[in-house]
């Protein structure tokens, strides 16, 4: 008999499985994590950065543990989803991860980003602000096929609704690349909005891939 899936929120606990939630999806199937690109951290130092931040358990972004829903089966996390109202204090998402980041990052990394910032920008695509917004979704490897992605975003717009049912739009961003994401994105509702490719060659070093799109659905609340 297969154990049923479970839903609920992520705690301190989960944070080990939500760190390589956040480098895999980073990484967009590819072996590239921005976190070693853009701040000069290697994959262990990524993992002690992003326990930090989540630890300091600040809302309202895409390194916020409230943000994320984790899958549980046979008492073992499976899979998580990030997604958060955008600007739900009327503070950008970016400036609150920006702001974890800088406080745990050392200063050589930030001075390495600051130099990257306009290859970066040209692939910069904004958050609409009052909207729910998907940042990270990830399923371990044996649980895969169960639609799991699928019942997550769900379960978690669902949640998000609960808390301000008003909204009427749901975003994600993602990379050109990532063809399992996207149609895992398409089967929830989402349709291609807007395409952003770079012309800076030295983006393929950064990041995953060249070309990011930004998905939209709208929600029957």
């Amino acid at each position: 008999m297969i154990n049923p899936v479970i839903f609920r929120k992520a705690d301190l606990e989960d944070i080990p499985f939500l760190v390589k939630t956040i480098i895999e999806a980073e990484k967009s199937g590819t072996d590239i994590l921005s976190y070693q690109t853009v701040f000069g951290l290697d994959e262990k130092q990524t993992s002690e950065l992003l326990v930090k931040v989540l630890e300091e358990e600040e809302d309202h972004c895409e390194l916020s543990l409230s943000s994320f829903l984790v899958a549980e089966q046979g008492g073992e996390i499976i899979g998580a989803v990030g997604a958060w109202v955008e600007a739900m204090d009327e503070v950008p998402s970016t400036m609150i991860k920006g702001n974890l980041l800088g406080f745990y990052l050392p200063r050589e990394a930030l001075y390495k980003a600051a130099a990257l910032k306009s290859t970066l920008q040209s692939l910069h695509l904004e958050y609409k602000s009052g909207t729910i917004q998907i940042g990270l979704v990830f399923v371990a490897e044996k649980a895969r096929g169960q639609g799991i992605p699928k019942r997550l975003i769900e379960e978690q717009v669902s949640r998000l609704l609960k808390i301000r049912p008003e909204i009427s739009e749901a975003y994600v961003q993602v990379f050109a690349n990532n063809l399992p994401a996207i149609k895992a994105y398409e089967k929830f509702g989402f349709k291609i909005i807007e395409t952003r490719t770079s012309e800076d060659q030295t983006i393929h070093t950064l990041l995953p891939y060249h070309t990011k799109i930004n998905m939209k659905t709208h929600l029957n609340n």
